[in-house]
């Protein structure tokens, strides 16, 4: 079984669309910033001065609209730039092989999931942060009433402290996550200039998001700022290995 890890997409769909196609993942598992809004007048500022420069982050559209239809299921978390209220009725949207993974454990085909929406706040202003773009405490309470084995932890923020190279940034909800359910992988988005892919304790930790320059350098192939990465899962082992510019000529 193959998972495609995709970062913050913002909603260009269209060339991920085509990747899934030839790649034929069973799903594909997203980090947050999918860009979930349903036309202009839905986004929030940033995502508007965005859309004005890069119209195809509007390619999300048709999807919500069910004008188009995604070729795989696609799960994801909540990044903070969504349309938080839209993004809670999505049940009721009954959008094809669109499936929002709330804060919390899930089953997803064999795979044992952790989910984590939002980035930490850090200010002292109550009124913010209490706003769905960030994790709230009350979410985090699975935590103590879980004992199962996690296999991946997909999350929008990083670790506290490794947001980014300078070690600076990241939540501690992700951090007591991975020290309380130990998964094999970190899966994360939202910074653009992370630290290299590496470890804490057995967890495997892999920025998804990063500046296309720096992803230029390295040969990743990228769509915007969104890494992508191939999951394999064969007989209770797994294999991960980001998508390179050279395995995909589009």
């Amino acid at each position: 079984m193959d998972v495609l890890i995709v970062g913050d997409i913002h909603g260009k769909l269209e060339k991920l669309k085509k990747i899934v196609e030839i790649l034929k993942p069973s799903f594909v598992f997203q980090t947050g910033d999918i860009g979930f809004f349903s036309d202009p007048s839905s986004m929030d500022n940033a995502a508007k001065r965005h859309f004005i420069k890069k119209p195809e982050e509007g390619e999300i559209f048709e999807f919500i609209n069910k004008k188009k239809k995604f070729p795989c299921p696609i799960y994801f978390v909540r990044g903070n730039h969504e349309d938080f209220e839209l993004l809670e009725k999505i049940e009721e949207l009954e959008i094809p092989e669109f499936f929002y993974l709330r804060t919390g454990i899930h089953l997803i085909g064999e795979l044992k999931v952790v989910s984590i929406g939002g980035i930490f706040y850090q200010g002292n202003n109550p009124l913010k942060a209490i706003l769905p773009k960030y994790t709230q405490e009350k979410e985090m309470e699975f935590l103590f009433e879980s004992n199962m084995d996690v296999d991946i932890l997909l999350t929008h923020d990083a670790p506290q402290g490794m947001g980014f190279r300078e070690g600076i940034g990241g939540s501690p909800y992700v951090s007591l996550a991975i020290e309380y359910l130990r998964p094999k992988f970190l899966f994360h988005g939202h910074y653009e200039n992370p630290p290299e892919p590496y470890r804490i304790g057995n967890t495997e930790v892999y920025p998804m998001t990063l500046m296309q320059r720096r992803a230029n350098e390295k040969g990743l192939f990228a769509i915007g700022e969104a890494l992508l990465g191939l999951l394999r899962v064969d007989e209770g082992k797994f294999e991960f290995n980001y998508v390179l510019k050279r395995d995909l000529e589009l």
